[in-house]
This record gives C-alpha cells, structure tokens and sequence, in this order.
C-alpha cells in the first residue's frame, strides 16, 4: 500500500508550483488505469485527464526498458508487445499508438541500457582552501 501512496505524496510536493498547471493532475493519476482497477482513486476513462494517461505509458515503458534493483530491463520490443497487451484496460491504446509510432520513425537511444553500467564521472581530489592543509 505504501507504494500506492506516491502518487498523492508526488502531487503534494509539486501542488504549489503554479506554472506546472495540468502536468501536477498527471503526478496525481498516473497509476490511474482505463478499467477503474488503478490507485488512488480508481478513476475510468476519461475521468483520468489525459496527460496523466500519457505518463501512465511513459513512466511503464520506462520502468520495463531500465534496469532496476529488483529486475533487468525488457528489450524495448518486448516492453512494447506488454504496452499493446495492456492497452484497453490498463493504459489508452491511443497512446500506446503514439509511443509505438514515435519509436518506430525515431528510434531508442537510451544512454545506459540494460546490458551496460552507467559510466560514473572519475573522482575529483578534494581541494581544501586551508593553506597547508593537503586534500
């Protein structure tokens, strides 16, 4: 349950932040799913404002294609046959047709994907400001 509550902590963190307008309904409903079935409260349909139903696809599709502690990334190929499997009930199919669509004319060019680790800038030597004192 816990999980289900950072859509309602993410909209509290942003509410005040006015030129954010409709992208702060987005925050709130993006775990919202076409059927009713999503969190927090169960909207269907067009209760669910569309921007929220464009990040439902972004943020799944981005949960799918990148490593996490807990499961390697899909190929995109695969998290895109999941997207199209789940259009209708769990996200819009139009924008799961606009995602498959923007991919198939541009492309993926993730900057880290599944298969390699993230390139870490080297360390830098700390530089104290002390005269005499070594870093």
């Amino acid at each position: 349950r816990v999980i289900e509550l950072h859509p309602e902590y993410g909209h509290e963190m942003v509410r005040g932040i006015g030129f954010l307008g409709e992208a702060r309904a987005a925050v709130l409903h993006h775990h919202e799913r076409l059927d009713g079935s999503g969190y927090p409260y169960g909207l269907r349909g067009s209760q669910i404002p569309e921007s929220a139903r464009v990040v439902a696809v972004a943020d799944a599709f981005d949960a799918m294609t990148s490593t996490r502690c807990y499961q390697r990334a899909r190929p995109v190929p695969v998290a895109l046959e999941e997207l199209e499997r789940c259009a209708g009930a769990q996200f819009d199919p139009r924008m799961v047709a606009a995602l498959v669509q923007a991919l198939g004319r541009c492309g993926w060019h993730p900057a880290v994907t599944g298969e390699e680790q993230p390139r870490l800038p080297a360390p830098t030597a700390v530089v104290s400001s002390r005269p005499g004192a070594r870093g």
